[in-house]
């Protein structure tokens, strides 16, 4: 059964991205939650048919960036409607760092970040869901973050 009524949720909208080796990859992702405070654990879901969400199960290492207002619908389309298996999503990218993880995050059009490392893992058919230990986080700023509503918004 599909439901309208899930999109309804008013989630933010964030950079997932992850590396295997010397590849990077990254997608959209709509699904984040603080599973836990302490120990501090992430919960992000993820669509099973996804490059980035393969290099998560075999690594079992992510970064999340909290995506702002500001970010263009370019960047959003770059990372959630092209795909890892044809391109290198960040080659010849100046808007992101790595963290000490070694995976990218964005460094603008973002107000936050965070790096996990995988402790469970739940198949939901469609989408994995992945908790994770924070192993690092910094917040940029304090702009706005991107609404699901804004996101679904620029769709129509």
């Amino acid at each position: 059964m599909k439901s309208e009524a899930i999109d309804c949720f008013g989630g933010g909208v964030c950079l997932l991205s992850a590396k295997d080796g010397s590849f990077d990859n990254g997608c959209i992702i709509n699904t984040v939650m603080k599973a836990s405070e302490e120990p501090a654990v992430i919960a992000a879901a993820v669509d099973k048919n996804n490059k980035t969400c393969d290099i998560i199960k075999r690594t079992g290492e992510f970064n999340i960036t909290v995506l702002t207002e500001d970010v263009p619908p370019e960047t959003i389309w770059h990372f959630g409607e092209e795909t890892g298996a044809e391109r290198d999503k960040f080659q010849d990218n100046a808007l992101f760092e790595r963290s000490a993880n070694g995976i990218c995050y964005l460094n603008t059009y973002s107000n936050a970040f965070l790096s996990g490392s995988v402790r469970e893992t739940i198949d939901l058919g469609s989408h994995m869901i992945f908790f994770a230990d924070v192993n690092e986080s910094r917040i940029f700023n304090n702009s706005p973050a991107l609404s699901y509503s804004e996101y679904k918004a620029w769709e129509r």
